[in-house]
């Protein structure tokens, strides 16, 4: 028992320690977002400008990498349901339609969160040349 509890506290300071060294790089990547962020509003003032109304790509030719530029109304948010969100639509669906079927009440789910996920946001995203 006494080695047990010995390795115990060993595996437990080992834990701390890429405990530690996580929350470290979370902060860093939590910076790192925040600036990219600024960047990306930064881009997108000079994408609403006329003149740039056509770009729907920027490719980095050192990388290979290409920016994805998506102006609002044009993209949809990825979306998810709670249980309660899921109860409340199919309770809906099944009072208004009276008879129905899983096929049709997903599309009800599906066109009920339509309008809320087509984003009005710009949004931008890097791909990297493989």
């Amino acid at each position: 028992m006494q080695n047990q509890i010995t390795k115990l506290r060993e595996l437990t300071r080992e834990y701390r320690t890429y405990d530690d060294e996580l929350r470290t790089l979370n902060a860093q990547v939590y910076g790192l977002r925040e600036t990219r962020k600024g960047v990306e509003v930064l881009m997108i003032d000079i994408l609403k400008q006329d003149g740039f109304n056509e770009f729907k790509h920027l490719k980095l030719e050192d990388d290979g990498s290409v920016i994805k530029i998506q102006r609002p109304q044009t993209w949809s948010k990825p979306f998810s349901l709670s249980q309660s969100e899921l109860k409340g639509f199919l309770e809906v669906y099944f009072d208004v339609h009276k008879l129905g079927n899983g096929e049709d009440c997903f599309n009800y789910i599906v066109q009920e969160k339509k309008a809320d996920i087509v984003s009005n946001e710009f949004a931008i995203t890097r791909t990297v040349a493989k």
